[in-house]
């Protein structure tokens, strides 16, 4: 095996599961959204709105430093930055390109399932009052269109 992307490979396959992992808790926190919204605990609604607002916070930041480290790859690979990890996995040495195609599947199953709850979310706080706005701003941030766009 060729030995030109082992460094930046396993840097962003490393980076990936930390945003799998953060991606993760974004699905879980808008669920818990959504069922505290279901009960109209306002003091709960308040609370889980607010961490999902920083699990939302630590994803986009998250997103920041995966840009930055598939940018070094896509340069070592001789690929152009901003290019898709589709792109990013076929100009990678093995086993790299494997590993990177695995997290392409993963994390598009996990950010299918985040639009999906999100969007029952911001239908079921439509309804809502004014109490429910903030809930339904994050609920709307919830959509990672950069890694959505990394994935195409």
């Amino acid at each position: 095996m060729e030995q030109r992307t082992t460094g930046e490979a396993a840097d962003l396959a490393s980076l990936l599961w930390q945003v799998r992992e953060v991606v993760e808790r974004a699905v879980s926190g808008t669920v818990e959204l959504h069922q505290v919204a279901a009960t109209g605990d306002l003091h709960g609604l308040a609370a889980a709105e607010q961490s999902l607002a920083a699990t939302l916070r630590d994803l986009r930041g998250i997103e920041v430093l995966r840009a930055a480290e598939a940018d070094a790859l896509a340069g070592r690979v001789g690929q152009p930055p901003g290019a898709t990890l589709a792109q990013l996995a076929e100009a990678a040495d093995e086993p790299w390109t494997t590993i990177l195609r695995d997290h392409i599947d993963a994390l598009r199953r996990l950010t299918t399932q985040l639009d999906r709850v999100a969007q029952e979310l911001r239908q079921a706080l439509d309804t809502g009052g004014d109490d429910v706005q903030a809930a339904r701003r994050t609920a709307e941030d919830a959509r990672q269109l950069s890694l959505l766009d990394f994935l195409a």
